[in-house]
């Protein structure tokens, strides 16, 4: 072993820091030796006329009030852990078939079952024909409802002016705890446990788990008591609908803050003529600069390219390149099903609006974008960089589509009619 020695200029040199010991690391005989010592010496030092002063040495090992502190218990509450992005898509219906779905005795109703969702299924292909939000539920119901956590809740919605009754479909998907999820609950599980048999050990004698009713939740729950308990007994988990707060309160505010939100960062104009802008509550990031418009425009024009890109590198690639980039897939995904995600979540980001032909930002989709990014990014990886990878084909398809995206957007915001548009790029053109 070496060791730092510290000079001293008068008196004994002093040994500061030996090295070379990690071959005692793991070794659980050198713990319970030094233990041994370090008990003796300062058994030894306990009968030191100085320390005695301090110390009551016949009082060492006998119980006190002091040293009877002990941990009395331990609330923890964990938020589920790593699952697959969430998605759904909401739709009012007022279609009669669709409507009968919800007891008139019940504001709500969540349709987990196979058996509830072919029902559901069949009442929007039953009319699917006529209505078109029916038509891409039906559309939708029908490639997921194979999937782990698909669901349709119908809610019940105030009746219209024209006395017509209504309910609001949200169809969702997605959301199950991944293999990621039960290993970071394993592993919590198990160092909670170690921690607290330091503490107090007698902690373990009277453990409680709950859970809300949310599957994620519940595999989370059982993963982390399984490993918190050491595998000694089945833990007892008690499923509480109540864990979940009632957000029904709370929706009018929500929207209020997401129509906020909207109108700010659809505002086309300078920050201090923006009418949604309170400086005193609102701290935007430097790199936003003075028009939050341009930013998630820009944002959003990176989004095209990158499907661009992806959509190009699809076509390119038959299905076993496509199987070469990936060929184990999380939770019953797929490269299609990986693609369809990600339209997705563009065409939610930007959509038109109706009346004015303008481009409409969502910025409220956020999150949905970081929720894929992440995911994306710990499961799926070396598809994620390879799909997006610009190659020849995908730089013509790219460059095309941007050709487009810039027409679109010079129609829109400058106000110009499309052939003087094409005429202004001709000339432009032929000049160059």
């Amino acid at each position: 072993c070496g060791f730092d020695i510290l000079r001293a200029s008068e008196g004994d040199s002093l040994v500061m820091d030996v090295n070379g010991w990690s071959f005692v690391k793991g070794n659980e005989q050198y713990a319970v030796d030094a233990a041994r010592i370090l008990d003796a010496r300062f058994q030894e030092a306990l009968r030191h006329r100085w320390v005695a002063r301090f110390v009551d040495a016949d009082a060492v090992g006998r119980l006190t009030y002091e040293n009877t502190w002990a941990l009395k218990g331990v609330l923890s509450v964990c938020r589920h852990a790593d699952r697959t992005p969430k998605q759904k898509i909401k739709q009012l219906v007022s279609a009669p078939a669709v409507v009968n779905l919800l007891d008139p005795a019940l504001s709500e109703v969540i349709l987990r079952t196979r058996t509830d969702l072919d029902r559901a299924l069949e009442a929007l292909q039953s009319v699917s024909r006529h209505d078109a939000a029916c038509a891409q539920l039906a559309d939708v119901l029908a490639r997921k409802i194979d999937q782990l956590g698909t669901k349709m809740q119908v809610r019940s919605q105030p009746v219209s002016a024209d006395k017509q009754t209504c309910v609001q479909v949200v169809l969702k998907w997605g959301g199950e705890c991944t293999h990621a999820g039960a290993v970071q609950s394993q592993d919590l599980g198990e160092r909670m446990r170690k921690d607290l048999t330091l503490l107090n050990a007698a902690l373990l004698d009277d453990v409680a788990f709950f859970s809300s009713t949310e599957r994620r939740v519940q595999s989370t729950v059982a993963a982390y008591a399984g490993a918190f308990v050491g595998g000694q007994s089945k833990p007892q988990i008690t499923v509480r609908a109540d864990m979940l707060d009632d957000s029904s309160a709370a929706k009018p505010m929500m929207d209020k803050a997401k129509e906020q939100l909207c109108g700010f960062f659809n505002f086309d104009g300078p920050l201090s003529e923006n009418p949604y802008y309170n400086a005193e509550c609102m701290a935007l990031p430097a790199d936003m600069d003075e028009n939050p418009y341009g930013f998630v425009r820009d944002m959003c024009e990176l989004m095209c390219r990158l499907i661009d890109r992806m959509e190009a590198n699809f076509a390119s690639l038959t299905p076993e390149g496509l199987a070469k980039l990936q060929s184990d897939w999380c939770c019953g995904e797929t490269a299609e099903l990986f693609r369809e995600r990600w339209k997705k979540i563009l065409a939610d980001f930007r959509s038109v609006d109706k009346k004015t032909g303008c481009v409409v930002y969502e910025p409220a989709k956020v999150g949905e974008l970081y929720d894929s990014l992440k995911y994306d990014a710990l499961h799926n990886r070396r598809f994620l960089e390879q799909i997006f990878k610009q190659t020849d084909e995908s730089s013509q398809s790219a460059k095309e589509d941007e050709e487009e995206r810039v027409e679109q957007r010079s129609i829109g915001e400058e106000g110009m009619e499309k052939e003087e548009f094409l005429e202004m790029k001709s000339d432009k053109d032929n000049s160059s």
